[in-house]
């Protein structure tokens, strides 16, 4: 069963002949994406365990518009950040998700947003140079009202900041 997120996309390809947002559909970002987060895939979810949702729970979840996956060469992956310590979903995620559903984006869209530095939201400590552009998912549980105007103003959603 698609997801409302997979069916948005799916529609808006049919619509327009070609992929939305095409840049994120590139294998290489895709590649460099998920080895930089180290996603869950859907073997690591299939016992649960500590701090993990069962591939069962993250289903419901998914279904339930609490959480997202993604697509890349014919698996799905699973976003840790989306996940608190105990493996529930945020409370912001279905949030984020209606946000790009309204805007007819893909979950690929709404990781990147949550991936990337954003000004708008401030920084961070970084490792050597003191302070770093921090991206939303650093925020997520400490500011997730802010990082939700953020998203929907980076997805024409709003100007407000």
């Amino acid at each position: 069963m698609a997801s409302q997120l997979e069916e948005v996309e799916r529609q808006s390809r049919k619509a327009s002949g070609t992929p939305v947002l095409a840049e994120f559909q590139e294998p290489a970002r895709r590649e460099a994406y998920i080895v930089r987060t180290r996603p869950w895939h859907a073997s690591d979810l299939d016992v649960g365990g500590a701090g993990k949702p069962s591939l069962a729970d993250v289903d419901r979840f998914i279904e339930e518009r609490r959480a997202f996956r993604l697509k890349h060469c014919g698996a799905y992956l699973y976003p840790r950040f989306q996940f608190d310590a105990l493996g529930r979903p945020l409370p912001i995620i279905s949030e984020l998700i209606d946000a790009i559903a309204t805007a007819e984006l893909t979950s690929w869209r709404l990781a990147y947003l949550l991936d990337t530095p954003n000004d708008f939201l401030g920084a961070v400590p970084g490792r050597e140079e003191g302070l770093r552009r921090a991206p939303p998912v650093d925020f997520l549980i400490s500011a997730p009202a802010r990082v939700l105007k953020v998203v929907r103003r980076e997805i024409g959603l709003t100007d407000d900041i």
